[in-house]
């Protein structure tokens, strides 16, 4: 087999562009990390599904999990254990794609962030309210908080962590960096 023109019969397969742009094209290059002894498919005949590849695949089930976002607009691995498989596909995939050397996309998940980081102040400032009303007594007071609480939820919060909004997964990581809070549990993750 001529091993030297990689992947010729996906050239023109639709599939094959969901990770491409100039600018990642640029950075990534040639590389394609596999797992050292994977199995490597050389023409149209092999599977090349049958390959362990390391490059997260934003189309796989599982693997967009594989990241996270910082406040500050930073790609980086979800998972905290740096010798498990799941960090380093996370890792070699940030590195790879340039998930952060592109200044505008940083500079967008960071306007994300603080935008969800924004309404969850919102909504906790209401909820803090809500918790006086209970505390003296004042349901007619309670009823109009949690109204204006569950606004802030379903207008805000729950839009920007939806699979279908831009930069969805950094509001997630956003509101998730306030799950010790019982709220967010019980209403925007839960519900």
């Amino acid at each position: 087999k001529f091993k030297g023109l990689g992947y010729w019969w996906l050239a023109f397969n639709y599939l094959n562009y969901r990770n491409c742009g100039g600018r990642i094209n640029n950075i990534k290059g040639i590389r394609f990390p596999i797992s050292q002894n994977s199995f490597i498919a050389y023409d149209v005949n092999d599977n090349f599904n049958n390959e362990h590849n390391f490059l997260i695949d934003p189309i796989k089930k599982g693997d967009p999990e594989l990241l996270t976002f910082d406040p500050d607009g930073k790609a980086r691995p979800s998972s905290i254990n740096k010798t498990s498989l799941e960090y380093y596909r996370a890792y070699v995939s940030i590195e790879i794609y340039g998930l952060n050397s592109i200044d505008s996309l940083v500079s967008h998940r960071n306007t994300k962030w603080n935008e969800c980081y924004k309404a969850i102040r919102r909504a906790m400032e209401k909820y803090d309210e809500l918790e006086r009303a209970v505390n003296i007594g004042d349901v007619p007071l309670y009823n109009r908080y949690f109204d204006e609480f569950m606004d802030f939820i379903d207008n805000d919060i729950k839009p920007a962590i939806n699979e279908s909004s831009e930069f969805s997964a950094v509001a997630k990581a956003c509101v998730l960096s306030y799950s010790k809070y019982d709220w967010i549990k019980d209403y925007v993750l839960e519900a």
